[in-house]
Protein backbone atom coordinates (compact mmCIF):
# COMPACT_ATOMS: atom_id res chain seq x y z
CA UNK A 1 0.00 0.00 0.00
CA UNK A 2 1.53 3.53 -0.58
CA UNK A 3 -0.65 4.98 2.28
CA UNK A 4 1.09 4.28 5.60
CA UNK A 5 -1.16 2.92 7.78
CA UNK A 6 -0.72 5.41 10.32
CA UNK A 7 -2.09 7.80 8.05
CA UNK A 8 -5.39 5.48 7.46
CA UNK A 9 -7.88 6.41 10.12
CA UNK A 10 -7.60 10.33 9.44
CA UNK A 11 -7.61 10.22 5.72
CA UNK A 12 -11.03 8.06 6.43
CA UNK A 13 -12.44 10.76 9.04
CA UNK A 14 -11.69 13.70 6.30
CA UNK A 15 -13.19 11.93 3.54
CA UNK A 16 -15.95 11.25 5.28
CA UNK A 17 -15.94 15.19 6.01
CA UNK A 18 -15.93 16.35 2.73
CA UNK A 19 -18.31 13.77 1.53
CA UNK A 20 -21.04 15.25 3.45
CA UNK A 21 -19.94 19.02 2.56
CA UNK A 22 -20.15 17.10 -1.51
CA UNK A 23 -23.99 15.88 -0.96
CA UNK A 24 -24.76 19.34 0.07
CA UNK A 25 -22.92 20.93 -2.40
CA UNK A 26 -24.32 18.80 -4.95
CA UNK A 27 -28.23 19.43 -3.51
CA UNK A 28 -27.33 23.00 -3.83
CA UNK A 29 -25.81 22.97 -7.82
CA UNK A 30 -22.53 22.09 -7.07
CA UNK A 31 -20.30 19.95 -8.74
CA UNK A 32 -16.56 19.24 -6.58
CA UNK A 33 -15.47 16.10 -5.48
CA UNK A 34 -12.41 17.87 -3.22
CA UNK A 35 -13.75 21.13 -2.24
CA UNK A 36 -12.10 24.38 -0.76
CA UNK A 37 -13.09 25.03 2.34
CA UNK A 38 -14.27 28.25 2.46
CA UNK A 39 -16.57 29.45 -0.33
CA UNK A 40 -16.64 32.15 -2.89
CA UNK A 41 -19.18 34.45 -4.91
CA UNK A 42 -18.71 34.74 -9.01
CA UNK A 43 -19.96 37.89 -10.79
CA UNK A 44 -23.29 37.47 -10.70
CA UNK A 45 -23.01 36.28 -6.68
CA UNK A 46 -23.55 32.54 -7.04
CA UNK A 47 -22.07 31.02 -4.73
CA UNK A 48 -19.46 28.05 -5.22
CA UNK A 49 -16.20 26.14 -4.55
CA UNK A 50 -13.05 25.08 -6.33
CA UNK A 51 -10.54 23.15 -6.82
CA UNK A 52 -6.30 23.95 -4.97
CA UNK A 53 -4.67 25.53 -7.09
CA UNK A 54 -1.96 23.58 -8.44
CA UNK A 55 0.61 26.83 -7.86
CA UNK A 56 -0.65 26.73 -4.28
CA UNK A 57 1.54 23.14 -3.46
CA UNK A 58 4.45 24.72 -5.19
CA UNK A 59 4.64 27.88 -3.00
CA UNK A 60 4.27 25.45 -0.42
CA UNK A 61 7.16 23.59 -1.43
CA UNK A 62 9.33 26.22 -2.10
CA UNK A 63 8.50 28.30 1.70
CA UNK A 64 9.36 24.41 3.06
CA UNK A 65 12.69 24.51 1.45
CA UNK A 66 13.59 28.08 2.06
CA UNK A 67 12.73 27.33 5.96
CA UNK A 68 14.57 24.11 5.81
CA UNK A 69 17.81 26.11 5.21
CA UNK A 70 18.68 24.16 1.64
CA UNK A 71 21.38 25.31 0.31
CA UNK A 72 19.92 23.83 -3.50
CA UNK A 73 16.67 25.00 -4.92
CA UNK A 74 14.19 22.41 -4.98
CA UNK A 75 10.44 21.85 -6.03
CA UNK A 76 8.02 19.74 -6.85
CA UNK A 77 9.28 17.52 -9.61
CA UNK A 78 11.78 15.35 -7.84
CA UNK A 79 9.13 13.98 -5.12
CA UNK A 80 7.21 12.71 -8.30
CA UNK A 81 10.59 10.80 -9.40
CA UNK A 82 11.14 9.49 -6.16
CA UNK A 83 7.32 8.21 -5.29
CA UNK A 84 7.92 6.59 -8.83
CA UNK A 85 11.52 4.62 -8.17
CA UNK A 86 9.77 3.69 -4.59
CA UNK A 87 6.97 1.60 -6.56
CA UNK A 88 9.49 0.26 -9.28
CA UNK A 89 11.64 -0.73 -6.45
CA UNK A 90 8.51 -2.61 -4.72
CA UNK A 91 7.61 -4.45 -8.32
CA UNK A 92 4.80 -1.83 -8.88
CA UNK A 93 5.03 -0.57 -11.98
CA UNK A 94 1.74 0.79 -13.01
Amino acid sequence: MVLPASHCEALKRQLQHVRLIHQQDLAAGGQWVFPRRNRWKDATGKEGRHHLDPSMVKKSVKKAVESAGFAKLAGCHPFRHSFTTHLLERGQDQ
